[in-house]
């Protein structure tokens, strides 16, 4: 403990400035980029994405939201939702990157 504050240790991979880089590359790209690409490694993880980005547009719709405003809340509900999932896979991509073949980070799983 240091001044009354504890000092966090931690074992991280992944550095606050990879998560700062990438955050700066994805939002870089079009959302429907992110969701295209998403919904082909991700599948299940895009469809709960757009549906609670529906569900808020409904709502705020519903609660006398204006028809740009609710449009613009379920955009950034869907982006943030996409970058979050990406950054979790390029997170574990880094983790795991002893393990990964190349080109296996990007192919779609086999079911």
């Amino acid at each position: 403990m240091k001044n009354g504050k504890h000092k966090i240790g931690t074992d991280a991979t992944v550095s606050n400035a990879d998560g700062i880089r990438w955050v700066e590359e994805l939002l870089e790209e079009r959302t429907d980029v992110l969701v295209d690409r998403l919904v082909i490694l991700e599948p299940a993880v895009a469809g709960l994405a757009l549906r609670m980005a529906s569900r808020t547009r409904q709502t705020l719709l519903e609660k006398g939201a204006t028809t740009a405003f609710a449009a613009y809340a379920e955009h950034q509900v869907v982006r943030s939702s996409v970058v979050c999932a990406q950054l979790m896979r390029l997170g574990h991509r880094q983790l795991w990157s002893d393990l990964i073949q190349p080109g296996d980070e990007d192919e779609q799983p086999k079911r």
